[in-house]
């Protein structure tokens, strides 16, 4: 016995452009318009996003709502400059050190992301602040 196989293509679907001009119409996909988001990052002044950044996920639920990677960023370069500098200076001020210290003062970096994280929103927050004033 044969078998056969039939392919069946879908008809193409019309594609639909979404205008760019204005401001106050969503894009698809997004939770805020541009200006929104900028507004949002406005109201960040606390340290709750920086401490919250420790958990899994919140980098992206902020950089979806606020459409900014800035603190994301931040986190990750100032994250990296700590471990580096920190086994560095362990390095070179006694290369004797066990392993388990030496994975101890690394952690370092991890309790330094809410400050990277403030950093970079308090940066992302400017430069909202500066484009709302050229949207109005």
């Amino acid at each position: 016995m044969q078998r056969f196989i039939v392919a069946v293509s879908n008809p193409p679907r019309q594609m639909t452009t979404i205008p760019t001009n204005n401001k106050d119409q969503k894009a698809v996909g997004s939770v805020h318009t541009l200006e929104e988001s900028f507004e949002l990052r406005q109201g960040d002044t606390g340290w709750g996003y920086a401490c919250a950044s420790l958990l899994p996920l919140v980098h992206l639920y902020y950089a979806w709502t606020r459409r900014t990677i800035t603190p994301l960023v931040a986190d990750v370069a100032g994250s990296f400059v700590t471990a580096l500098f920190i086994s560095i200076a362990v390095t070179v001020a006694n290369p004797d050190v066990s392993p388990k210290a030496r994975q101890n003062l690394a952690n370092l970096s991890i309790f330094s992301s809410p400050v990277w994280v403030k950093l970079g929103i308090n940066s992302a927050r400017k430069q909202g602040a500066k484009k709302l004033q050229e949207l109005n």
